[in-house]
């Protein structure tokens, strides 16, 4: 994803972002606890890969990432997304600008479309408990680490897998849960390039249906089974757990 296809509403909103979080990152930098874990960063050194913000400090990576994000969450003066309570700009912007140090030749736009795929991801992550088993609060802190994870992996142009490995996702997981759409991609968008679904809509208006599923035949077969994503799947116990639900076996 580029910048040149982004909405350029997300694009202004990016921005909008970016200029807040630098704002509340100038005022967080004298908040109470901020110097002494710039100290403490500064202490225990490192490779000199990423800059602390308005001090003359270059320190590992992750660690400024670690300074700078306090700064813009330090007064609570950041953004907020109302619908999933994140602070997304305190996870982005840090990651953003501390990846960009390492890449050397990141441009601006890289930086925000980089900032608002991570954004954007991990706000859905975050939608996603509280519309399946109602879970809230802090959890919303922890798909941080996807954003940022894409974010960086975006801008230093990682690959899929180097990707998949940033994300802590094991091979066998998203072979299982995604591999039937990351083999399909590989070679069936290019050519689709939508005009199927286009041509189906098509095709229902003309025969004057109400649902596009009178025109598709769905199922896909006559076992109720869908041959490109291959559901129904087994369901895991894990997953069953987090939604309360428990399988009985049919009793003939």
């Amino acid at each position: 994803m580029g910048y040149d296809r982004v909405p350029e509403e997300a694009t202004d909103g990016m921005k909008c972002l970016v200029m807040n979080s630098i704002a509340a990152m100038l005022a967080g930098t004298f908040a109470s606890g901020v110097k002494e874990l710039t100290q403490l960063i500064r202490t225990w050194g490192g490779t000199p890969e990423s800059t602390v913000f308005l001090n003359d400090l270059r320190v590992p990576a992750h660690e400024a990432v670690l300074v700078n994000a306090t700064m813009i969450r330090a007064l609570d003066f950041d953004d907020f997304h109302m619908q999933t309570g994140m602070h997304s700009g305190a996870i982005v912007l840090p990651v953003a600008l501390a990846a960009a140090e390492l890449a050397e030749d990141t441009d601006g736009k890289a930086l925000i479309a980089a900032m608002i795929l991570g954004a954007e991801i991990m706000c859905r992550m975050r939608l996603v408990p509280d519309r399946c088993i109602g879970v809230s609060g802090w959890t919303g802190e922890i798909y941080g680490a996807f954003g940022g994870a894409i974010t960086a992996g975006k801008i230093l142009g990682l690959s899929r897998e180097e990707m998949i490995n940033a994300l802590g996702l094991a091979p066998e997981t998203y072979e299982e849960k995604f591999g039937f759409l990351i083999s399909a991609l590989e070679s069936g968008a290019p050519p689709h390039g939508g005009i199927a679904f286009g041509f189906d809509r098509l095709v229902m208006l003309m025969c004057s249906q109400a649902s596009i599923r009178d025109i598709i035949a769905f199922p896909k077969t006559q076992r109720a089974a869908c041959l490109l994503t291959g559901a129904p799947s087994e369901t895991s116990k894990k997953q069953l757990d987090e939604l309360y639900l428990k399988v009985k076996p049919i009793i003939k």
